[in-house]
């Protein structure tokens, strides 16, 4: 018997590495901001996972610039910087075996969920997944622990023993820990490390295939 039997997946640093796509994007918007001196990609990075506008902000935009910053992105995203993405290695196979072993799966991502479907549709893996759950465009709903509150509520019937989070950031481990859901953390996204030790994950993964006996009860917490 499974372990867990729904399965929630972060989407940016988690199943595909977007850091192509999201720092070309950045890059795109800051030179229409007119920002005198624009980043290299290895310099953006912090970009990958938290919403948007907020890290705008971080960057030193004020509020509304920062959202005049995420229209610029948008206009790149959109055409280009959606497409440079790439899976990570295991995670196809990964997630085909856990949909043919009946457990559900669920995109939790505080990318808007339009963006998300597309680049689910892009990789081949939208059937996988029983839905999406992301932001709307107007950053509604892009906290993680807004995003996991709507699929708890989605599985209402479930308890929350039977959930697991899955992702990079320290966000998606402390938005499970405030919905009592176990979570797993990769080492190979763009979380900080030590941000990750301190959400206190229930589980560390090297390779996202590690989740697969975990997810299916052979690995319990603390092994």
């Amino acid at each position: 018997m499974p372990g867990y039997s729904v399965v929630l997946c972060d989407l940016d640093g988690t199943l595909s590495d977007p850091k192509e796509g999201i720092t070309h994007s950045v890059q795109y918007a800051l030179r229409k901001m007119a920002v005198a001196s624009v980043p290299q990609s290895d310099e953006l990075t912090a970009f990958i996972g938290p919403p948007l506008h907020e890290s705008f902000m971080c960057w030193g935009l004020t509020e509304s610039e920062a959202w005049r910053a995420v229209t610029y992105y948008r206009e790149y995203f959109s055409v280009h910087g959606l497409y440079e993405n790439y899976l990570y290695p295991r995670v196809r196979e990964t997630l085909e075996r856990l949909a043919h072993n009946q457990i559900a799966l669920w995109l939790a991502t505080s990318k808007p969920t339009g963006f998300s479907e597309q680049i689910l549709e892009f990789f081949g893996l939208r059937s996988l997944f029983t839905g999406v759950v992301g932001s709307d465009f107007d950053g509604t709903g892009a906290h993680k622990v807004d995003v996991l509150q709507k699929i708890v509520e989605k599985n209402s019937g479930l308890g929350r023993e039977h959930f697991l989070m899955v992702g990079d950031h320290e966000q998606d481990i402390l938005a499970a820990s405030r919905w009592e859901i176990d979570c797993a953390a990769v080492e190979y996204g763009y979380g900080l490390r030590t941000a990750l030790h301190e959400a206190h994950p229930t589980y560390w993964i090297k390779r996202f295939d590690e989740i697969y006996p975990i997810v299916m009860g052979n690995i319990k917490p603390g092994q």
